[in-house]
């Protein structure tokens, strides 16, 4: 466990095969942490390329911070990492929030990132009559929610309690609700852009987010779209699938 400051926040990061070539950096989706690849893709990765996994703010072991959750400022501190880790021949994996993060890099950052693999990055243009708390609060606890139903996974009562505490604390003490609000109509920036990079997208067949990679597939123009069995944590549900299609396209 090793840590960088990122905009004047303590970042848990880990590296893997630093003396590889060429560089993955996996972001991981909201209310999780770095664990959604290091215990199941990373290794593999790692045979062949450096891969950096990091926290989030607020995050696993990363420091808590009052703002700065809109997609413009996660993109930035991911380039500050970046820049201090010294990042070369930089491709990216991002699920779900991390995957929204990702592709706001890909338009207002390009020749940073080469190849791009998006895992259910979900489409943020709903609730649109909603005050930012309450979409704040939809998606925050349909992340929760999608965790445990869709994956038939039964998540104790410590992890229910952490989730608990990350959504109210993420509500109630930071700008998330309002950051997240500014990117309702991300999707029509992504129509209207010219995303040039190898970008795979993979999404569960049960997922409510299956639309977006619908419509992802239409925007990106080089893009590869393959359907899994699963639903929006189809990293948790099929890990040696997504690992499969990840080795496939950047080996």
């Amino acid at each position: 466990m090793s840590f960088i400051k990122i905009n004047g926040t303590n970042i848990n990061y880990l590296e893997l095969n630093p003396e590889a070539d060429e560089t993955i950096l996996m972001l991981h989706g909201m209310l999780s942490n770095m664990a959604v690849f290091y215990l199941s893709n990373a290794s593999k990765l790692a045979e062949k390329f450096h891969v950096v996994l990091y926290d989030f703010k607020s995050h696993g072991m990363s420091e808590f911070a009052k703002s700065g959750y809109d997609f413009r400022s996660m993109a930035e501190e991911m380039l500050e990492l970046i820049e201090k880790l010294h990042l070369k021949k930089l491709h990216t994996t991002g699920y779900s929030y991390g995957g929204l993060v990702t592709l706001y890099t890909l338009i207002h950052y390009p020749g940073i990132i080469n190849k791009a693999a998006i895992i259910e990055a979900p489409n943020p243009n709903m609730g649109e009559h909603m005050t930012p708390q309450q979409y704040g609060r939809d998606l925050i606890l349909q992340e929760a929610e999608t965790y445990s139903d869709s994956t038939q996974i039964k998540v104790s009562n410590r992890k229910l309690d952490k989730l608990n505490a990350l959504t109210e604390l993420l509500l109630s003490k930071s700008t998330f609700a309002d950051d997240i609000c500014l990117f309702r109509n991300f999707f029509e920036e992504i129509q209207e852009s010219d995303i040039p990079n190898e970008t795979l997208l993979l999404y569960g067949n049960q997922s409510v987010c299956i639309d977006a990679g619908y419509l992802l597939h239409q925007y990106i123009k080089n893009s590869q779209l393959f359907i899994g069995e699963g639903n929006h944590n189809i990293p948790v549900q099929s890990p040696k699938w997504i690992t499969e299609k990840l080795s496939d396209f950047f080996f």
